[in-house]
């Protein structure tokens, strides 16, 4: 059986800083001093520990739907606003300031 060492606690409390001192020793323990396995063991064990995944409606506030909606919404808006150039009254370009926007970037 491999000892378990403050070191090898400290990697694995590196990589799951929300697990305490205590998971961290038991975990190797069962791993037999293994850090991998003791992450491994500790994640699928711990469902608080791992790495919390935002939800689109925590990221951007609104739900996925909603914010469709708002995009496409802005992009029939801006294919109505037009970019027109004239030169001595004649029209040089006449473009959706959509294509505009696209063709600058």
């Amino acid at each position: 059986m491999s000892q378990v060492t403050i070191e090898a606690i400290d990697k694995v409390l590196e990589r799951l800083p929300k697990a305490t001192y205590k998971q961290a020793k038991e975990a190797l323990q069962k791993t037999d001093g293994n850090v991998v396995e003791a992450i491994i063991y500790l994640e699928s064990n711990y469902s608080d520990l791992k790495g919390s995944k935002k939800k689109t409606t925590e990221i951007f506030g609104k739900n996925t739907d909603e914010l469709k909606d708002q995009v496409v919404d802005l992009i029939k808006k801006s294919n109505v606003v037009r970019i027109i150039i004239e030169k001595n009254g004649d029209t040089m370009l006449n473009i959706p300031l959509t294509v505009g926007v696209v063709g600058v970037i």
